[in-house]
């Protein structure tokens, strides 16, 4: 049995809770500013800020809490416990370059016949005493689901999951075209 980490609480709800009122805090600061200097260079770093808090309430909107079990996954939100069987995942897959390490999942929803796109932040405890540098290997709790979840649906296509690099790419990219545009505001 696997379990999400303790810190998914603090991911989901806190640190977008502080990235929200730090990019605010700028606007606000920035806009009232007296001298042309200080607004500019506010607006510059609250580009980078805005990035940041992009990204982490991206994540915070998808991350769950789960614990994995013979039958089923069970994913916890705040009012409702829902249990996914494993032949109703479409891919699990967990992104590279990921700190915290994150296993994207994708199910259909039996209820409404939707497809949702969930995030689980695996126990550090399954980390503590391996070197995973870059976060190149999979974690217990990834290789678990999809075994599962082949074991339950023998369609299952591992060829057909997302590629493990595609988050970090789009991060990456995004993040160089903010950085971008934050050097371009603070050297006009």
């Amino acid at each position: 049995m696997h379990k999400s980490s303790s810190l998914t609480f603090l991911y989901k709800y806190f640190f977008p809770a502080c990235w929200v009122g730090v990019v605010i805090l700028a606007f606000v600061v920035g806009s009232n500013a007296d001298d042309e200097l200080p607004k500019r260079e506010l607006l510059g770093v609250s580009v980078i800020v805005f990035w940041i808090a992009f990204w982490s309430i991206l994540v915070s909107i998808r991350l769950r809490s789960a614990v994995t079990q013979d039958e089923y996954l069970v994913i916890r939100a705040l009012r409702e416990e829902v249990k996914i069987r494993y032949d109703q995942i479409t891919y699990v897959c967990q992104p590279v370059l990921a700190n915290p390490v994150l296993v994207g999942l994708q199910y259909r929803d039996d209820r409404t016949q939707e497809v949702c796109d969930i995030l689980i932040m695996p126990s550090r405890s399954e980390q503590l005493f391996s070197f995973n540098l870059f976060s190149l290997n999979e974690v217990p709790m990834t290789k678990f689901i999809r075994r599962q979840s082949k074991r339950a649906n023998p369609d299952y296509n591992e060829h057909g999951e997302p590629s493990r690099w595609r988050p970090s790419l789009y991060i990456i990219s995004s993040g160089i075209i903010a950085w971008t545009v934050s050097s371009i505001i603070l050297q006009t």
